[in-house]
């Protein structure tokens, strides 16, 4: 009987060899499915799409399956039955209903960066990795992570309900004193801002549901606006002093405050519009706590946009340039 002796580094499968056979490598997207086998000649033998709950959409080649496919990097197992074709560490997962089909509770989840095409402008923005972090279990025990399957994946084991879910979502330098529900932030589930002493834009996204990849879809657009002059504002400031730069850079930010919400909110909503048809949410029954979600938000981005873009051209440049040249210096 064949042996099959998988190999992996830092817990991430990469590979297989069985004993009657050659050595099969995994290549793997940024949730850890295996988009493509290699055999040890570095030559494609199979290939592989999936849907958002991990069914398969497409596979070329005619090799045999790996064990371990969709988010098959972090130990995601086939198991060859129907209603439970996943195994994840302690439990069993269906991606026809996509749920557990066995209790899970308080997941730990491992989020994962995104390419967003924003309305296809010619700027791709790559959302920075997110850090590991806790978040709140579904209100139903059978709910797989979040009802967000393309940006989360379940990790190895389970954890208490004692951990904080604040701060997960913490892109760049955020100061140590942002925290989730800071009031600074107001209603706003998401804030970003420059960093002037490092000149790096950051970003807190306090959202924890399907909607949380477009409002980094959203923000991330923001940190793509504010980039290149707060990298300027961080050379004035070791010019000038942070007194006269921030006040420069604050009245640069406040006028550009609609060009710049009208830019993120279409960028958000077209995040928005791909997740609802990834999930199918059009023709959902109401109720579906995700497709809720999404649809009450592109609804409200819908009328949040109007109002920032009225008069702007978002595909423009700004109303107000950088206040500061490339050396640092004030324009």
């Amino acid at each position: 009987m064949a042996i099959t002796n998988y190999y992996a580094v830092d817990s991430d499968i990469l590979g297989e060899k069985t004993t009657a056979s050659s050595r099969i490598d995994y290549l793997t997207d940024a949730l850890g499915s295996v988009t493509a086998t290699l055999n040890q000649s570095a030559q494609v033998v199979n290939t592989y799409r999936y849907k958002p709950y991990g069914a398969q959409l497409a596979k070329t080649g005619t090799a045999a399956d790996p064990a371990f496919t969709w988010v098959g990097a972090q130990g995601y197992r086939q198991t060859g039955r129907k209603y439970s074709e996943i195994y994840i560490q302690s439990g069993y997962y269906s991606v026809i209903i996509g749920m557990w089909t066995t209790q899970a509770t308080f997941p730990l989840i491992k989020q994962t960066s995104h390419n967003i095409d924003v309305n296809n402008m010619s700027t791709q923005m790559r959302l920075s990795e997110l850090p590991a972090c806790v978040i709140e279990t579904n209100s139903s025990p059978y709910a797989l992570m979040m009802s967000n399957p393309v940006k989360a994946a379940s990790g190895i084991g389970r954890i208490s309900s004692g951990n904080s879910q604040n701060d997960c979502h913490r892109i760049g330098p955020v100061p140590p004193d942002w925290k989730c529900g800071d009031p600074r932030m107001g209603d706003n589930d998401a804030v970003t801002s420059c960093d002037l002493n490092s000149g790096r834009v950051w970003t807190i996204n306090c959202n924890y549901t399907c909607v949380s990849p477009c409002i980094d879809a959203h923000e991330g657009q923001h940190r793509h606006d504010q980039a290149e002059c707060c990298k300027r504002g961080a050379k004035c400031v070791k010019r000038y002093g942070l007194e006269i730069c921030g006040a420069a850079y604050g009245g640069w930010f406040k006028g550009n405050r609609a060009w710049r919400e009208c830019r993120g909110f279409k960028a958000g909503i077209t995040c928005e519009e791909q997740m609802i048809r990834a999930n199918d949410c059009w023709h959902c029954k109401t109720g579906s706590r995700c497709c809720d979600d999404l649809i009450g938000t592109w609804e409200s981005d819908q009328n949040e946009m109007k109002g920032w873009c009225k008069g702007i051209n978002p595909w423009g440049p700004p109303p107000m340039k950088c206040p500061f040249k490339a050396d640092g210096s004030i324009a």
